[in-house]
């Protein structure tokens, strides 16, 4: 994530991180100021951002001059002075579940699908509680970080959120596309998308 004037990653879990690679899954390394492809300071410079659950980093994204990291569970503000907890029991499965439009980041986790200015967040995924409620994560196989089953994007102030599967009233329902507008405050759903891998819009064009 392209924060001020450096590059920032989350840790990717590798054992030996804490002395080369900075691998741990609590960890955000930065490039040094300027150079994207500097990262000579890897032993000095990240920072490890921890809570009372534990959890690991599951997303970076920039907002109003800050640099959000979020877990699964809570959400920190970082402005290369302090470190700071902002959101407690709302964060995010992944990176790819967060999603900027206007001056706002949309987010889902276990809690369900939120809208935060970086300080308050407000839930908006009442009226799809039937799809979340029985949304089971899978993670990947080889550190157990990454939530595969569930991703997003955005078009034209909307906010797409698609799920591999999940379950409603004892019948499974797969390849669920669930998209809110942000102007209107409403949800659609559509189902039946196989195959989908990824969300994303250039140009006034969606794929």
């Amino acid at each position: 994530t392209n924060y001020r004037d450096r590059i920032y990653v989350a840790g990717s879990g590798a054992t030996d991180g804490a002395t080369t690679r900075n691998g741990s899954p609590i960890r955000v390394s930065f490039s040094v100021a300027g150079d994207a492809s500097d990262w000579t300071g890897q032993a000095t410079d990240f920072f490890d951002v921890e809570d009372d659950r534990g959890e690991q980093i599951t997303g970076l994204k920039e907002l109003s001059d800050n640099l959000l990291i979020f877990k699964t569970n809570s959400m920190f503000s970082y402005n290369e002075i302090t470190l700071q907890q902002r959101l407690f029991d709302i964060g995010a499965y992944n990176q790819r579940v967060i999603q900027r439009i206007d001056k706002l980041l949309y987010t889902f986790c276990p809690q369900g699908v939120f809208v935060t200015d970086g300080n308050t967040a407000k839930k908006i995924s009442e009226p799809i509680e039937e799809f979340l409620k029985n949304f089971h994560p899978v993670y990947d196989t080889d550190l157990g970080r990454v939530v595969l089953n569930c991703f997003a994007g955005k078009w034209k102030q909307k906010y797409y959120l698609y799920l591999d599967v999940t379950e409603t009233d004892g019948t499974l329902r797969q390849d669920l596309c669930l998209v809110y507008d942000t102007i209107r405050k409403n949800w659609t759903v559509y189902d039946n998308f196989e195959n989908f891998t990824h969300l994303g819009s250039l140009n006034g064009f969606h794929t």
